[in-house]
């Protein structure tokens, strides 16, 4: 009777012929036959060699990926029966499961097998197509493979009952296929595109997108090595693809096969030309894969996808997909998305992201439900400007008499809540309205300046600036921008920031002067001298010499251009002798030129031209070229008054050829 040498046989028969067998079948056959006395009945169960079970995918090097590889050594340790690891799309999962997969393959003498079971495609192995293969690539031969489904589960099991073989079931289609083909004896390894994907008693592993300077090491080393980075064009592509290791070996892939420089290609991909989801990286194609995942969700959980492609905020909170559905229960529906990978949830903080790869395809499968992008961001605009209205009402308003004073404090969390949740939230959204909605950007503005003024927050430019921006820009025209820049300089002024409330006026100073309105450019002037008339004040009452002569200088400057040269003169002096006594000589330089404008224009020409005399010196000292043009030019003005005449050509010679250069 031939048999596979050094591999047991099982006998079927009589009890009898059963003891005989086992009396004359003790001990190890070893050769290629076994020889027996009589035997009545007898099935041999033929089991292929370890060698044959050898199908694990070749290995390639991980970047970023310590602390995954540390975390399934520590749950392989615990001796599961199944690991499954999750997280978003293109987050390199079936890489890191091979990987690892080759780490532990001694520990699974008997083989691995390997099943790629296709979720990630629009044509995934049914279950029943998967135990056949498995069943197959088992050793079994084709015509011993049951032709009923319902038989193929104990058949699988019976196959690799008692061997320690490692299966790794890549890209898995449902959790039910998990428990099928879990065993005793040996390890599952799962691959899928969420964590809720894996049946509960599996150990679960979720992976996230790689830390920026991993995804840069990723993308120079799967890039050409002769491709030349300039600049941050590793960091700008590595952001824009959002830490996903698909797409960055992708677009290392395309600089390699085409003309395009880093910097090239990172403009084309942020500015949509050449989306992310158009390429492919190790044979799947980026957009096909996403695409799957996109038509499994339920249809309310693809409007929010869709929609959430326009929100500009990074963090997508139960209020961002509100945002974007409106109505229904915002849990569920970020739920559904992170359970097909559409969403990467972080755990500190609880945070969930849209990656950035994922929001041009997105806005792309928009549809006449949703309307334009441009609709869809009005609506996402106004749910946040009446949301941050209410919340600030709800934290600082005045509650009605006789509410309960439990409920008025967590009335008052609620709305304070709200903002610190949103806060990134609503800074992006602010830029975005900055460009196209006046209305808009001051309802987000207001409530968040109120929010960060009363957290100390000491650095306001991200929402001070486009807040700025809006009025200058969207405005109906320069008389309007002057009312909603003073109104704004009121409102910094009453929450104590007078930087910021100077800023508006002297924007609004610009405007005016820019549009040639004297009547409005004097009265902005004459707010902010009174705005600096304050500031010195308090200056005055720290004592502190430096804080002084700085605003000793800004009234200065507002009171040389209301026309009064000589209470200007006076205040420059009075600056001057402090800063003297330091070694700031570009800040002396600067005094002395205004010193010697302010001099001329008080009747005092001979010391009008030796202070801007020693400014030309010192402007030179410091090699400032544009303000040595300008102190030669005033010189030149002064030098004229006083019928110097050829020393002011001279100078004026000289600020002309500077300013030359300068072009």
């Amino acid at each position: 009777m031939a048999g596979q040498c050094g591999e047991p046989v099982n006998a079927v028969g009589s009890q009898e012929v059963v003891r005989r067998m086992v009396n004359e079948f003790s001990g190890t056959a070893h050769g290629p036959v076994v020889q027996a006395g009589r035997i009545d009945h007898l099935e041999v169960h033929y089991r292929p060699p370890a060698t044959h079970l050898r199908q694990l995918p070749p290995v390639a090097e991980l970047i970023g990926r310590d602390t995954e590889l540390a975390q399934l050594r520590s749950l392989a340790d615990t001796a599961p029966a199944a690991i499954g690891v999750g997280g978003p799309r293109w987050a390199g999962k079936s890489a890191l499961a091979v990987a690892f997969a080759h780490e532990i393959a001694d520990r699974y003498p008997d083989g691995q097998l390997y099943l790629d079971l296709r979720g990630n495609r629009h044509n995934p192995l049914s279950q029943e197509e998967a135990l056949r293969w498995a069943l197959r690539s088992s050793g079994l031969a084709a015509e011993d493979v049951p032709d009923d489904p319902s038989h193929l589960v104990s058949a699988y099991r019976s196959a690799l009952a008692d061997r320690r073989v490692l299966v790794v079931l890549d890209n898995v289609v449902d959790e039910t296929t998990v428990d099928v083909f879990t065993r005793p004896a040996g390890l599952v390894l799962a691959t899928g595109r969420g964590a809720p994907l894996f049946p509960r008693g599996v150990a679960k592993l979720h992976v996230r997108p790689l830390d920026l300077p991993d995804a840069i090491a990723l993308l120079r080393r799967e890039a050409d090595s002769d491709v030349h980075w300039h600049g941050d064009d590793a960091e700008r592509l590595a952001r824009l693809c959002g830490g996903l290791p698909l797409p960055l070996i992708a677009v290392a892939d395309h600089l390699r096969r085409t003309a395009y420089s880093p910097r090239g290609l990172a403009d084309l991909v942020a500015d949509g030309r050449v989306p992310l989801s158009s390429l492919s990286a190790n044979g799947t194609a980026l957009g096909d894969s996403l695409a799957v995942s996109y038509r499994r969700l339920p249809e309310e959980a693809r409007q929010a996808f869709r929609r959430l492609g326009v929100f500009p905020g990074a963090t997508v909170s139960d209020r961002a997909v509100q945002a974007v559905i409106g109505t229904g229960a915002p849990d569920d529906v970020k739920r559904a998305m992170i359970a097909e990978g559409l969403l990467v949830e972080h755990w500190r903080g609880g945070t969930t992201e849209l990656p950035a790869p994922f929001r041009s395809p997105a806005r792309e499968w928009l549809t006449d439900v949703d309307g334009s992008a441009d609709q869809v961001l009005d609506r996402i605009l106004d749910h946040y400007v009446d949301a941050a209205e209410s919340a600030l009402t709800a934290w600082l308003g005045a509650h009605p008499p006789g509410t309960d004073g439990r409920v008025s404090e967590v009335v008052r969390r609620t709305g304070r809540g709200f903002f610190l949740g949103e806060a990134e939230n609503l800074r992006s959204l602010l830029e975005s309205a900055a460009t196209r909605r006046l209305d808009a950007a001051m309802g987000l503005a207001l409530p968040l300046l109120e929010y960060l003024t009363r957290q100390d927050e000491d650095d306001l430019r991200a929402v001070h600036e486009p807040l700025l921006r809006a009025v200058t820009d969207l405005s109906g025209g320069h008389r309007e921008a002057f009312a909603l820049l003073v109104t704004l300089n009121e409102t910094y002024a009453r929450m104590s920031r007078p930087a910021e409330a100077a800023d508006c006026l002297i924007e609004a100073q610009r405007l005016a002067r820019a549009a040639h309105d004297d009547e409005l450019a004097t009265r902005a002037t004459r707010l902010l001298l009174a705005a600096f008339d304050r500031k010195l004040a308090l200056a005055r009452e720290s004592g502190d010499p430096e804080r002084i002569a700085n605003s000793l200088v800004l009234v200065a400057g507002e009171h040389h251009d209301l026309g009064n040269p000589r209470f200007a003169r006076r205040l420059l002096l009075e600056a001057l002798e402090f800063y003297r006594t330091t070694d700031d000589v570009p800040e002396i330089a600067d005094v002395l030129a205004e010193l010697g404008e302010v001099s001329r224009e008080a009747g005092h020409l001979a010391e009008s031209v030796q202070f801007l005399r020693e400014s030309v010196r010192l402007f030179e000292q410091v090699e400032d070229a544009e303000g040595l043009a300008l102190a030669l030019a005033s010189l030149s003005d002064a030098l004229t008054d006083l019928g110097l005449h050829d020393e002011a050509a001279a100078a004026l010679a000289r600020s002309d050829e500077l300013i030359d250069l300068d072009d």
